[in-house]
């Protein structure tokens, strides 16, 4: 096995890691960028939830369909929050919030009177 970038040769001793999507392509450390300790918390059971993709998978991962699905779960949660917020406006008694509103401002005014 050799670092795809600078080709020098991966052994036990050497801090790699392999793209955890297709397992082709290592990389050294160096060449990735990161400090030998983030190289032990990814590899440690600690850094389960950390994941290194190489540079064509990390580009397959944002690829057009992955927006796409990303952008239908933002509609999705924007008519959830619209419906929410309607439902909450519906709840809400408007005269309460007004006559709230209008002792804020009153208190404001005096407040700056006072000052």
């Amino acid at each position: 096995m050799k670092c795809v970038e600078c080709e020098n040769a991966i052994t036990k001793d050497t801090k790699a890691l392999n793209c955890e999507k297709c397992c082709k392509s290592w990389k050294c450390t160096s060449c990735i960028g990161i400090r030998d300790n983030t190289y032990d918390d990814l590899v440690s059971d600690a850094g389960k939830e950390l994941h290194w993709l190489c540079e064509m998978c990390h580009r397959d991962t944002l690829s057009q369909t992955s927006v796409t699905h990303l952008l239908r779960a933002i509609d999705k949660l924007s008519a959830k929050m619209a419906a929410t917020e309607d439902k909450i406006n519906s709840k809400v008694d408007k005269t309460k919030v007004f006559n709230l509103e209008e002792f804020c401002l009153r208190r404001r005014l005096v407040h700056l009177v006072d000052s």
